[in-house]
């Protein structure tokens, strides 16, 4: 069984339908559950708005009342899973056809396996699709304990989005699921995990992205505080690999990666960098 897990905004429930219809089409693959967390109250009843919550015995939703961010409403989620397979996809997003099957096989078969990971297609305003990123610094197959923060060190970007992603559930409740408070969440929980276990890497297109103009890295709170972000990101590591036995003095000479902005222009294609400053950033 795959846990789908999916926090979402009583305003933005609508948007359940189109991350349905990316689940439909696992059907005939591993078996999947999708446990949907509204972070507030919905104004009201949310088969109104998405009718599938009472049609599809495989959706399981609950409310925190309060306003709580999304970390807790995925970690919410994740306690109310029931699968050996956590999945995390937002509500603006949806899978590919083969995505559980493609992500959970590695897990299925490689006991060793604890996360596993695959490619993004960003989606835009007039329905574009484009891959991001410029670079691919791994190779299809196993990923040993710490190479995530090895590539995120030296390119200064983990160069795959960590939503396209699944992780082994225990190993996920270990890490205390989705930390708060950095805007980084799922990269730091992903890179958490890696820091002990190994994973893999399906080199397939796992994750639709959807781009618009009302997510948070696109607020100015958090480029005020994308330093501060990384920097958090970076202790945490440090403190991990404290617990795993590394050599202090090396620890000690670590620092934190912070990409100029003209590295940061080489993360990414120019064509991709068009359209966003076109549709998403334009006015």
């Amino acid at each position: 069984m795959i846990s789908v897990v999916t926090p979402v905004l009583p305003a933005h429930v609508d948007m359940l339908a189109q991350a349905h219809e990316s689940l439909l089409r696992q059907d005939g693959g591993p078996d999947w559950e999708w446990l949907i967390q509204i972070d507030g109250t919905p104004e009201r009843p949310v088969e109104v708005d998405f009718p599938a919550a009472v049609d599809d015995g495989r959706i399981r939703i609950a409310a925190n009342g309060d306003r709580l961010g999304v970390s807790a409403a995925r970690n919410r989620a994740l306690l109310r899973s029931t699968g050996h397979w956590v999945a995390p996809l937002d509500a603006d997003d949806e899978f590919f056809p083969d995505t559980l099957a493609l992500l959970s096989e590695p897990l299925r078969t490689r006991p060793e396996v604890r996360f596993v990971f695959g490619e993004s297609v960003d989606v835009f305003p007039d329905g574009k699709r484009l891959t991001r990123f410029t670079r691919r610094p791994y190779q299809p197959g196993p990923v040993p304990p710490g190479r995530l923060e090895e590539i995120w060190r030296h390119h200064k970007n983990l160069f795959f989005h960590p939503g396209a992603v699944m992780f082994d559930r225990t190993w996920l409740l270990a890490a205390g699921g989705w930390p708060a408070g950095t805007q980084m969440e799922d990269q730091d929980v992903l890179l958490a995990i890696s820091t002990f276990a190994p994973g893999w890497y399906v080199p397939h297109p796992v994750h639709l992205y959807r781009q618009h103009r009302d997510q948070t890295v696109r607020t100015a709170r958090f480029e005020a505080n994308r330093e501060r972000y990384r920097r958090w990101s970076h202790a945490r590591l440090v403190a991990l690999r404290t617990l795993r036995g590394d050599d202090p003095d090396e620890l000690r000479k670590l620092e934190t990666p912070l990409p100029s902005p003209e590295e940061i222009s080489t993360f990414t294609t120019p064509e991709w960098q068009a359209e966003i400053a076109g549709q998403v950033t334009a006015g």
